[in-house]
C-alpha cells in the first residue's frame, strides 16, 4: 500500500543527482540523508494502522548501487 509512494521518493530523489555526485562516498551519504528526510516526512502522515506508535526511518544502507 505504501510501497510505491517509497519507490517514487527514492526514484526522484537519486534521478536528481549526478553520477559524479553518486560516485562518491559523501555523495552517497547526502542522498542516503535526503532520503531519510524524505521518507520520514511521508511517513509522518500515515498510521500504520496502529495508533500512538512512532515509525520512523533511522538510516538507509545500499546493498548494491549501479550507476549507468
Amino acid at each position: 500500500e505504501y510501497q510505491p509512494i517509497f519507490k517514487d521518493t527514492i526514484i526522484v530523489a537519486l534521478s536528481a543527482k549526478s553520477p559524479d555526485e553518486l560516485l562518491t562516498f559523501r555523495g552517497k551519504e547526502q542522498v542516503k540523508g535526503e532520503l531519510v528526510t524524505k521518507i520520514n516526512d511521508h511517513m509522518s502522515g500515515f498510521s500504520f494502522n496502529q495508533p500512538n506508535v512512532t515509525t520512523e526511518v533511522k538510516d538507509i544502507y545500499f546493498q548494491t548501487f549501479i550507476i549507468q
